[in-house]
């Protein structure tokens, strides 16, 4: 897996989100594994002068998605998070989360997870990683 950080927002957030998003690599291990992955991610800014404000936001993998399916090619298409931290906010906190040139960004995956039972509806062809079906923390 690799992270896609975009400090001012994907195409649909410029200027107004930062974006995380996730991509599958492929690799030696990929025959062991059971796919499509059934996984979910959170990822979580930290706060560097308090652990009390760290901002989380989760989602589950669409096990429909081309994006977490097994690897044909060197890497899948992303897919995370356009809107994962309001940039307005961020910009007014950063030394919060920027300490010495340097911040962080936790990734948890949670293979055990159950995936929450939704009616998939809305503009986003079924996804579950659309704002209304991710859980922030």
């Amino acid at each position: 897996m690799r992270l896609q950080l975009f400090l001012n927002g994907d195409n649909n957030t410029r200027g107004t989100y930062i974006s995380l998003f996730l991509v599958l690599m492929q690799d030696n291990h990929d025959g062991i594994l059971h796919w499509p992955l059934k996984v979910k991610v959170t990822f979580t800014l930290l706060n560097q002068l308090s652990s009390n404000n760290n901002q989380s936001i989760s989602f589950w993998f669409d096990t429909t998605s081309n994006c977490f399916q097994r690897s044909t090619t060197d890497m899948n298409i992303i897919d995370g998070i356009s809107r994962f931290f309001s940039l307005d906010l961020f910009e007014k906190n950063q030394n919060q989360y920027i300490q010495n040139d340097t911040m962080y960004i936790k990734v948890d995956t949670d293979f055990q997870a159950e995936n929450p039972k939704i009616p998939l509806t809305g503009s986003t062809g079924g996804l579950l990683n659309d704002e209304e079906h991710a859980d922030t923390i």
